[in-house]
C-alpha cells in the first residue's frame, strides 16, 4: 500500500549515485523505451540516459532547442526528482511550468508515475501525510507534489506545477529550481512579464533554471532568446521578426538587454538527427512524417526551424522503412 512507511524506512543512495545523473537513473531503474519491444512484445527497460540527456542535467542554468519527441522533458523531470533528494534542495520548493496548466499538470502526473514506478523512489512520495503526523493538505495532489525530506522530515520538498498565468508565477516563498517546458508553445506574445516573475522567485536561492522546448512562431520570449543563444543555428530567421516587448522602448536597447540574458544561459542544440543516432527516433518515422507534415512544420517540430506559419505546403506521401536498432547498446 502506497505510504505505508516510516521515515525510519527512506533509504538514499550513497552520495556518489545521488550526484551523478547516470548513476541516479539507473540506481532508480531506469526506463521504459517508447518503442523498443522484448520477444513478447512487451517495452524494453533502458538503464541509461541519452547521452543529451546527461549533458543538459549537468547545467545549472541552461537552454535547451530541440526536436520533439527527443525525451527532453522526461529527462529533466527525472533531474527534477534527484534534486529535491540533494540536501542542499531538499525542503525547497520548485516550479514545472508548462506551455498551458493542463500540460504542467500532465508532466507533474509522469512525475509521480516515473516514483511510483521505482521501488527504491516509491516511499519518498508523499501520498498519506497521516503516516507521518504531518497536516492532512501535505500530500501529492493533482497540481503539487510532495517528497519526503529524509534530513529534516517535518519540511517535504514540493515540486509545484503551473501555465502560463502571470499571477502564477509571483508570491511562492521558497522556490529554488525552475523547470520550464515548452514555453514556445504559448501563444502570448508578451511574456516578459511573466518570466520575470518567475525568475523574481529565485532571488533568495539563487536556484536552477532550465528551460527545453521546440521551436515555435516567431515571436515571444523563448524565441527572442534562441536567437541570441543559437545565431549559428538560426543565422536565416533573423529577418522580419515580430517586436514582443513594450513598443515605447527603443528596440536596441531590448536586444541589448537579451543579449546581456542570453549569455547568463548554457545551451543545448539538438535535432532529430541526433535521435535516430541514438534510437529515439527512427529515419524511416522521419521519412514517413516529412510526407505527411506541411514541410514547414517538419523543420519547425524536428530540426528546430522557427516559422511564421503562413503557407501549408507538402510534398509527396512517401514510407520509409524503419532502419534496424542496436538494442544492447540502450540497455
Amino acid at each position: 500500500m502506497l505510504d505505508d512507511y516510516s521515515i525510519t524506512d527512506l533509504e538514499l543512495p550513497k552520495d556518489a549515485i545521488l550526484r551523478d545523473y547516470e548513476k541516479f537513473f539507473r540506481w532508480a531503474g531506469g526506463i521504459l523505451h517508447p518503442r523498443l519491444r522484448d520477444e513478447n512484445q512487451r517495452p524494453i527497460r533502458i538503464l541509461k540516459p541519452f547521452w543529451y540527456q546527461t549533458k543538459f542535467a549537468n547545467m545549472n542554468r541552461a537552454v535547451w532547442l530541440g526536436s520533439n519527441k527527443l525525451a527532453k522533458t522526461k529527462g529533466e523531470l527525472i533531474n527534477d526528482i534527484r534534486t529535491r533528494l540533494l540536501p542542499e534542495h531538499a525542503g525547497f520548493d520548485m516550479l514545472l511550468v508548462g506551455q498551458n496548466q493542463m500540460m504542467a499538470d500532465e508532466h507533474l502526473l509522469n512525475a509521480k508515475k516515473w516514483m511510483l514506478s521505482s521501488p527504491k523512489l516509491n516511499p519518498f512520495l508523499i501520498t498519506r501525510p497521516d503516516q507521518r503526523f504531518r497536516l492532512p493538505e501535505e500530500k501529492s495532489k493533482m497540481k503539487m507534489m510532495y517528497i519526503e525530506n529524509p534530513y529534516e522530515p517535518d519540511n517535504p520538498s514540493r515540486i509545484i506545477s503551473i501555465g502560463f498565468a502571470e499571477s502564477l508565477a509571483y508570491s511562492w516563498e521558497k522556490v529554488d529550481r525552475l523547470h520550464i517546458s515548452d514555453p514556445g508553445q504559448n501563444s502570448r506574445k508578451n511574456q516578459i512579464s511573466f518570466f520575470s516573475g518567475l525568475y523574481s522567485r529565485l532571488s533568495n536561492t539563487e536556484g536552477d533554471i532550465k528551460i527545453e522546448g521546440v521551436a515555435s512562431q516567431r515571436h515571444g520570449y523563448f524565441w527572442e532568446l534562441c536567437r541570441k543563444l543559437f545565431p549559428e543555428h538560426l543565422q536565416d530567421e533573423y529577418e522580419e521578426t515580430e517586436d514582443f516587448l513594450d513598443p515605447d522602448r527603443g528596440r536596441e536597447l531590448e536586444m541589448e538587454e537579451m543579449q546581456t540574458m542570453s549569455t547568463s544561459f548554457d545551451k543545448q542544440f539538438i535535432t532529430a538527427d541526433e535521435g535516430v543516432k541514438v534510437g529515439i527516433i527512427t529515419k524511416g518515422w522521419l521519412d514517413y512524417a516529412r510526407g505527411i507534415m506541411p514541410y514547414e512544420e517538419f523543420l519547425r517540430i524536428y530540426y528546430c526551424k522557427f516559422t511564421k506559419q503562413t503557407g501549408t505546403i507538402f510534398d509527396n506521401v512517401t514510407m520509409g522503412d524503419h532502419e534496424p536498432l542496436n538494442v544492447e547498446a540502450l540497455l
